[in-house]
């Protein structure tokens, strides 16, 4: 709007606000779904001329991908909604997509939010759904600790717990998926991110 803008057009899986007197999305096509994809994938080429050495994929704080993933915010009929398994298909495309251009020796990470634990989403599905994200070559999982898909509700959005780094649960996905795990989620002190990696909680912090 500073630069005489207007506001940019809203998409989504759904045609779902986020609460009243927020923009109503315009529902993605199937087609325009799998566009996305393709253009994920040019992005991740791009990262690569451009030499950046790691990639991290946001599925994670309401965001797109993350959208796609909850029957809240993603009430589709076609492929890409309905079924875990279809409403996942969107976020794994993604990563097969960005994985054919990103260089196979750098590394790939996915941002997930485990306060989608308090939205009803068991450790073993999620767990199930990282190790398919592992299978098709995400080496990382940025285990984020608030906003979870919970916390935008189509009415009364609210964040359920506190912003802390969750260890218990991405402990648990860690020794049911065997993926390297990041830890994010005020982890402000030197002593509490060595503990994390004492423990086997995490094996990176981030900052």
């Amino acid at each position: 709007l500073a630069r005489g803008e207007g506001p940019w057009p809203a998409v989504g899986p759904s045609a779902l606000p986020v609460g009243d007197g927020w923009p109503v999305p315009l529902a993605l096509s199937t087609a325009e779904v799998r566009s996305l994809v393709i253009d994920w994938g040019s992005a991740a080429r791009r990262a690569a001329l451009a030499g950046f050495e790691t990639l991290e994929l946001h599925g994670a704080h309401g965001y797109l991908i993350h959208q796609f993933l909850s029957p809240v915010s993603n009430q589709r009929t076609d492929e890409y909604g309905g079924s875990a398994e279809n409403r996942q298909r969107f976020a794994l495309e993604v990563v097969e997509a960005v994985r054919a251009q990103w260089p196979a020796h750098l590394p790939l990470s996915w941002r997930m939010s485990l306060a989608d634990l308090d939205g009803g989403q068991s450790i073993e599905d999620m767990s199930a759904f990282v190790q398919a994200l592992k299978h098709l070559g995400v080496d990382i999982l940025d285990c984020s600790s608030g906003a979870g898909i919970s916390s935008y509700p189509t009415a009364d959005p609210k964040v359920t717990r506190g912003l802390e780094f969750r260890a218990g649960d991405a402990q648990k996905i860690k020794a049911l998926t065997g993926i390297e795990i990041m830890a994010v989620g005020l982890i402000i002190d030197p002593r509490h991110a060595e503990s994390l990696l004492l423990a086997d909680q995490a094996d990176l912090i981030a900052i």
